[in-house]
Order: structure tokens, then C-alpha cells, then sequence
């Protein structure tokens, strides 16, 4: 009787990991996106466009302008108001060096990609893991959304940020991610990110 249970239970565990690695939509891969987990409606975009605003910020459903520190507080210090949805500020676009003020112009970047982490290590993860993964602040870069849509998915070897004074931070955070979460890293992909350090971590920024 127990051998039948276990041989049951190993039949299940197989099935459960062949159903989370053969997730194909997004929400079935890293659950429903940006987390709000203190409930303020600020979810995870929200708070990095108002922490990293160079500008006084706007929200969509409150009148007037707010600094970086009243926004954040918003509901918890403004009861009854809006906080929520952030629509103008003042971004600089570090893979290309532009300002963006619109909100809806922008990006949360993934610098390594949603789904070059599936198939590099991320496939195998919990579903609770996978989602921190999503929200984690080390992965996340706010940019120009054309030139986000331009990275897409791909990895070093296939894109770099055309500001070139940004290739040594950008590889260096790549590879800071990848170890954090024990993501593979293949040996082209190692050669090219050595390549972009020795040829980019030596330079000022002018």
C-alpha cells in the first residue's frame, strides 16, 4: 500500500513540474506581474517611476504635483486619494540617454529577460520564486519603451545599449542577477561579457 502511495506521489510531482515547465503565457509563468505587497496601490512600476523621477510627479486620478517623498507616502499619509498611477515626471533612459516625462513612455526593463530566465534556470523554480524574481529591484531598469521593445528578449551577445557608457554597468548588473538567482550562465555569454568589461569598465563617463 505505501509503495503504491509513493509511486503515486512521484507520479503527481512529475506531472506538477511538467505543467509549470510547459507554461507558455506569462501570468502562468510569473503570476499577475507587478506586486503591491505593503497595499498602498503603489504596485512595483509605480514605485520605481516615483523613486527614480528626477521631477516633481504627477498622478493620474489627483490634481496638483508632488515630490518624490509625498508621493510615496500617498495613501498612507492622504487618506481618500488616489496615489495609484503615476502619469508624468522627469526619467533619464540610461540605455539611451533620453529624458522621458510621460509615463506611458516608459518601460520597467527586465535586464535579464523574463523569458531568458525561463530558459536559463527559471523554468525549474517555485512559482512563489519565480514571481519574486519578477519584482526584484536588481533586475529592474526604467527605459524608453521603442528601445526596450528593441531589446526584447535577447542576451548580450545580441544586444547591448547603444549608450556605450552604460555597457559596463549594464553587463555588470546582468551578471550580478544571474549569480544571485543561480541562473546559467554559457560560455559565450561569459566571453562577451568579459569582452564588454575590458573594453567599457575602464572608461569615464563624459
Amino acid at each position: 500500500m505505501s509503495g503504491l502511495f509513493l509511486g503515486l506521489s512521484f507520479l503527481a510531482l512529475i506531472v506538477g513540474l511538467g505543467q509549470d515547465a510547459g507554461a507558455t503565457t506569462r501570468s502562468e509563468r510569473w503570476g499577475k506581474g507587478w506586486s503591491d505587497d505593503d497595499k498602498d496601490c503603489q504596485d512595483t512600476r509605480a514605485e520605481i517611476l516615483i523613486k527614480t523621477s528626477k521631477d516633481k510627479i504627477k498622478f493620474k486620478r489627483v490634481s496638483g504635483l508632488y515630490d518624490r517623498e509625498d508621493a510615496n507616502q500617498g495613501n498612507r499619509a492622504m487618506p481618500g486619494k488616489s496615489f495609484c498611477n503615476v502619469t508624468r515626471g522627469e526619467w533619464f533612459d540610461p540605455y539611451t540617454g533620453n529624458i522621458i516625462r510621460l509615463a506611458n513612455d516608459l518601460d520597467v526593463d527586465h535586464v535579464v529577460p523574463l523569458n531568458h530566465a525561463w530558459n536559463a534556470g527559471a523554468s525549474r523554480w517555485t512559482k512563489t520564486r519565480r514571481r519574486t524574481f519578477y519584482n526584484d529591484w536588481d533586475n529592474l531598469i526604467l527605459v524608453g519603451k521603442s528601445e526596450n521593445r528593441s531589446k526584447g528578449d535577447k542576451g548580450p551577445l545580441e544586444y547591448l545599449p547603444p549608450r556605450e557608457s552604460f555597457r559596463c554597468e549594464y553587463v555588470q548588473r546582468w551578471e550580478f542577477v544571474k549569480k544571485k538567482w543561480g541562473l546559467a550562465i554559457p560560455r559565450p555569454e561569459a566571453q562577451k561579457i568579459a569582452e564588454v568589461k575590458s573594453r567599457h569598465c575602464n572608461k569615464i563617463d563624459r
